[in-house]
């Protein structure tokens, strides 16, 4: 009897601890009701909730560029067309982006010298060639197929001076679906050169290069913000190059120049992009 008994105590516990339960909430609920049977108004203290609006980042902070990994040299993340800035961590695709210190660490003078250092990518033409083309994954890739700041068609036929980019970012696989169709439809991957602009600190420099065989080099970047909150800026980029090649016979003449205007309002964002760019190869 008493194994019987304990095997039913913890029903027997609940059913007294249910009756105990709702009779005290028969008890607390029974004294809001006023002897008449009208039920009287209860009034609760002021109740203050504070939380942040979810909205739609900042026009600065909209455009601004993805943060640099430890070293400086490539960045954490990179622009995917649509999907807009994604850190590396958060990209279901394979992408290398370099940054303007790589480049000048480097001392590359094209976009040929920054691509190098992707093992997926292979330059097909010489360094000393007057054009660039590329191999990713086994797809070839021309100059004219790089995209300038996400757009196709605006970067130059023949090759980009690695001096004028701030990031070089580099998309291996199919792309159309992120970035758009390019010029030469090229389905291995894609270049992305993201130009200087003006930051919010002054930039000012001036580097002078020698090569062998005579080919000496000056390129020159400015960069300013003002108005009003810093809402204007201007980057300029100059470069001269000019000589005898490392190769017997041939020689360069190089003059490019980039300016870089834009306007960061609060609701409003304009950003203009010009170059232009001669160079003249001499071989024999």
């Amino acid at each position: 009897m008493l194994r019987n008994f304990s095997s039913r105590m913890p029903w027997a516990t609940a059913t007294c601890m249910l009756c105990i339960t709702s009779s005290a909430y028969a008890a607390e609920g029974a004294g809001y009701v006023e002897p008449d049977g009208q039920k009287t108004s209860v009034e609760l203290l002021p109740t203050h909730v504070d939380a942040q609006r979810d909205r739609l980042p900042a026009p600065r902070d909209a455009k601004s560029l993805p943060g640099e990994a430890p070293g400086q040299q490539v960045a954490a993340g990179s622009q995917l067309g649509i999907l807009g800035n994604r850190d590396a961590m958060d990209t279901p695709f394979n992408v290398n982006a370099y940054t303007s210190k790589y480049i000048a660490d480097s001392q590359a003078r094209s976009i040929a010298d920054v691509a190098a250092a992707d093992p997926s990518v292979r330059v097909i033409f010489p360094r000393a060639s007057y054009r660039d083309v590329y191999s990713i994954r086994g797809f070839n890739l021309f100059s004219y197929n790089m995209g300038l700041d996400g757009l196709y068609g605006m970067a130059p036929k023949q090759r980009y001076q690695a001096e004028f980019a701030e990031r070089i970012e580099i998309f291996k696989g199919p792309d159309t679906f992120i970035n758009g169709i390019s010029l030469g439809g090229s389905v291995g991957g894609a270049i992305n050169i993201v130009p200087k602009r003006a930051t919010n600190d002054a930039v000012t420099t001036l580097t002078t290069s020698y090569e062998s065989g005579n080919d000496v080099g000056t390129h020159l970047d400015v960069g300013r913000r003002f108005g009003e909150g810093n809402r204007f800026g201007i980057r300029f980029n100059g470069l001269g190059r000019g000589g005898d090649t490392a190769l017997d016979d041939q020689s360069e003449k190089l003059g490019a120049m980039a300016l870089s205007l834009d306007y960061q309002g609060d609701r409003l964002r304009l950003y203009g992009d010009f170059g232009v760019q001669r160079q003249t190869m001499d071989s024999p």
